[in-house]
């Protein structure tokens, strides 16, 4: 009895360590589909080791562990690796977890060691975390980036604008299902232009908040960088422009917004456009109504492609200048792709 309890003591033991380095493993996207059947297969020869067997295993473990984690950086214990993993484990069917470049690099270090990339990347970056599950070559990675989405979601609605124009005739029966179909992608392009903005935004807004210290920032202040009131607890949200002039002005420790309408022809564009924007998301009868009756036309029905290529032009230029403002360079908008000489995106936006 003794014996038995020995053997299961060292083979819980065998058990946890495999399992704190396959957290390791995971949460530092080491594996492969192949590695998966490998840990898998190694769990289950634990079940029936031998006594004799278990310490040399357990000797090893504990040295890959260590070795491990000295390598990696990693700033936590295993435990909570191991309660990462189960969260990851977690995601449903077909889905990977991610997590944020700023939540990684509060636990571990090794990420920008073997990943040249991983500096570039805004703090507010989401990484996958493959278990195995579909990652086929080693040192596969992918990365989300919530304003570059919605700058492929534009840049999908722009070109396919572009691309039925050709077809719309004044006469004829398919006329209407074309003339349709390029209004709807027009107004979805100019939607998706103010969220990419938007975003990119928000976006930097939690790179600073997350960067600087809790006691460096306000209350005030992080109600505007996070849209919320700290009295009521609810969102207080902060317009577009109040966004564009106040956040640059709050990262960079200045009395007034760096960049305005008067200094900066593409947020002017911006700020111009917005009236398209309430159009669009605030539809209203009575509102369509006051502006045909003022001789403004229904934006709704009028937004002209020409607008929509100021506007999309603007935006770029806009935070183009913003990231230098406020980084100094524009590396991490690798992402951002300007439009070909025939007026298109390049499918380089899609990679």
């Amino acid at each position: 009895m003794a014996v038995k309890f020995a053997v299961d003591k060292l083979r819980e033991k065998a058990k946890r360590l495999h399992r704190e380095y396959e957290a390791l493993c995971v949460f530092t996207n080491r594996l492969t589909t192949s590695d998966r059947r490998r840990v898998e297969f190694e769990r289950e020869k634990l079940g029936t080791a031998k006594k004799s067997a278990l310490p040399p295993i357990i000797r090893k473990l504990e040295q890959a562990i260590s070795d491990f984690r000295k390598d990696w950086g990693f700033l936590v214990p295993n435990s909570e690796i191991v309660e990462i993993l189960a969260e990851i484990e977690s995601a449903p069917k077909d889905e990977l977890a991610r997590m944020s470049k700023a939540g990684i690099g509060d636990i571990c270090t090794g990420y920008k060691k073997y990943w040249v990339i991983f500096d570039d990347l805004p703090s507010h970056t989401l990484v996958a975390i493959d278990p195995g599950t579909f990652r086929e070559k080693p040192n596969e990675i992918s990365w989300f980036l919530l304003e570059a989405a919605v700058f492929e979601d534009m840049c999908v609605f722009f070109n396919q604008a572009k691309e039925i124009e050709p077809k719309i005739r004044p006469h004829g029966p398919s006329h209407k299902i074309s003339f349709k179909i390029h209004s709807a992608l027009l107004r979805a392009t100019v939607l998706a232009t103010f969220h990419f903005v938007e975003a990119y935004l928000n976006g930097m807004a939690f790179d600073y908040y997350y960067a600087s210290k809790e006691d460096e920032i306000t209350e005030e202040t992080k109600s505007l960088l996070f849209d919320w009131n700290p009295k009521t607890k609810r969102p207080r949200y902060l317009s577009l422009r109040d966004k564009a002039l106040q956040y640059p002005k709050i990262i960079l420790g200045l009395e007034q917004p760096p960049l305005q309408e008067s200094n900066c022809p593409e947020l002017k564009c911006i700020l111009e456009a917005l009236e398209i924007r309430h159009s669009l998301t605030h539809i209203s009868p009575k509102r369509e109504f006051e502006r045909i009756a003022s001789n403004e036309g229904a934006r709704f029905y009028t937004v002209r492609p020409s607008d929509v290529e100021k506007i999309v032009d603007s935006y770029i230029g806009f935070i183009r200048k913003l990231e230098n403002l406020v980084h100094g360079e524009t590396l991490r908008l690798h992402w951002l792709h300007d439009r070909r000489p025939d007026g298109m995106f390049p499918d380089a936006v899609f990679d």
